[in-house]
């Protein structure tokens, strides 16, 4: 079984990383529009890409079907499949209305202007203060004792870890600390972490839920001492030990077809 990397983009570092370990089992990436041919000892490992290639057909194999990541990417698609599916999450709507009686109550919003959009990016988060903004997407805050990220493989706990403040970042007055993403000074860490079940339970069922093979479940832990899902990720960065993690379940993976 040969394994072949259809990346979200041509240019993505962790695809490439897998590509190059895996370079022993003849992987190579490919694109969606390419001349690429499909055949039956291919397996085909989907990082993120929510197209359905030229090249797509019944037979093709795929480790993430494309179906399954357009919905996952998209941040309303998937909260909505998540709530069909009784799935711990935030409250969200798609109405300003409701939107603006949330804030009058109180409540502080993340309104997404971007529904497939990563890293934070357009998301601006409203409070009473706030100018309101137009967007197809909120979502009411939940009180935080802490922010996770579990990746699931084929319906296992491969990595577990959660946000912190990088000690190394530099103070910036004009960043919002409500929006925890890299670019804020925000990392994921493993050390010394105690293991919440429950963080676990509903990051395998939200996989499951989207009809994935794999990927990385973002949690809040509220100050009620229970866990929703805030969004998943079909591409997650990967360096270090995750990049071992991943590298180590897809070869696996790749050698239980091979044996099939």
């Amino acid at each position: 079984m040969r394994p072949v990397i259809f990346p979200y983009k041509m240019g993505s570092r962790s695809a490439r990383a897998l590509s190059r370990l895996m370079k022993d089992l003849r992987c190579k990436q490919i694109k969606p529009d390419g001349r690429y041919k499909y055949w039956n000892n291919h397996l085909i490992i989907n990082w993120g890409n929510s197209l359905l290639p030229r090249w797509h057909e019944r037979r093709v194999k795929y480790v993430n079907h494309p179906d399954s990541v357009s919905v996952a990417s998209h941040k309303l698609l998937c909260l909505q499949k998540l709530y069909e599916e009784s799935i711990p999450i935030p409250s969200f709507t798609t109405n300003q209305e409701e939107a603006k009686i949330w804030l009058a109550d109180g409540g502080v919003i993340y309104a997404r202007t971007y529904l497939r959009g990563s890293g934070g990016r357009g998301i601006s988060v409203l409070d009473n203060n706030s100018s309101f903004i137009r967007a197809p997407l909120y979502t009411l805050n939940i009180h935080s004792r802490g922010e996770y990220r579990v990746h699931v493989f084929n319906n296992n706990i491969i990595d577990y870890q959660k946000k912190r403040r990088d000690s190394t970042a530099l103070d910036n007055n004009n960043v919002d600390e409500r929006i925890r993403n890299h670019n804020n000074g925000w990392i994921f860490c493993r050390d010394n972490l105690k293991h919440i079940e429950e963080n676990e339970d509903i990051a395998k069922k939200a996989i499951q839920a989207l009809g994935l093979t794999f990927g990385a479940v973002d949690i809040i832990r509220g100050e009620d001492k229970h866990s929703y899902v805030l969004e998943v990720n079909t591409a997650p960065g990967l360096e270090g030990t995750t990049l071992d993690i991943y590298h180590n379940k897809l070869r696996e993976y790749v050698n239980e077809y091979r044996n099939y």
